[in-house]
């Protein structure tokens, strides 16, 4: 009598998986539309958008910060202009923490701002890094952009455990 019990489950969740496992099959075998042509600062549609868990109406990061030039006959975006992006991008984060512990809350319009608003400061940042590809970088170059980043990093690294509470305090 056992074996028909078990039997019996096992049929009965196979025949309800059959349906799902079916749709993903489906889902899976569709073909994924890719831009057309190059990603540019003009047409870049930011990912994370959709990976967000709230706030999907809040604008996603720019084009001019996250597509940046690449070296001509490089494979790698590392020895190009992806440190602006770094930069950049901890510039956010810094603005980003620094606004919702000064607010006391975590809202959308705090937690994902429109970065347009801070695109002269980041771009005084990239000028006073010397503006260059990181593969043509002395050490010296190389020494004050992790010195810059640092400076960003731990003028709000003490507030993160702040900040994260608010934010789940929020449901965000």
């Amino acid at each position: 009598m056992k074996l028909v019990s078990i039997m019996a489950v096992a049929g009965l969740g196979m025949a309800l998986a059959a349906p799902l496992a079916a749709q993903t099959v489906q889902d899976f075998l569709k073909p994924v539309e890719k831009p057309k042509g190059p990603v540019t600062a003009e047409n870049y549609v930011d990912p994370q958008i959709a990976e967000r868990r709230a706030c999907k109406d809040r604008p996603g990061r720019p084009g001019w910060l996250m597509v940046q030039p690449k070296v001509e006959g490089s494979f790698s975006p590392v020895g190009g202009y992806f440190w602006r992006q770094e930069i950049g991008q901890e510039f956010v984060s810094f603005k980003v923490v620094s606004s919702v512990i000064a607010a006391g809350k975590c809202t959308c319009e705090l937690m994902y701002p429109d970065i347009d608003q801070f695109q002269d400061e980041i771009e005084e940042l990239w000028q006073g890094l010397g503006n260059k590809p990181k593969g043509e970088w002395s050490q010296e170059d190389s020494r004050e952009f992790y010195r810059v980043s640092r400076v960003i990093s731990r003028s709000y690294s003490s507030d993160l455990a702040q900040y994260g509470r608010l934010c789940r305090a929020a449901g965000l």
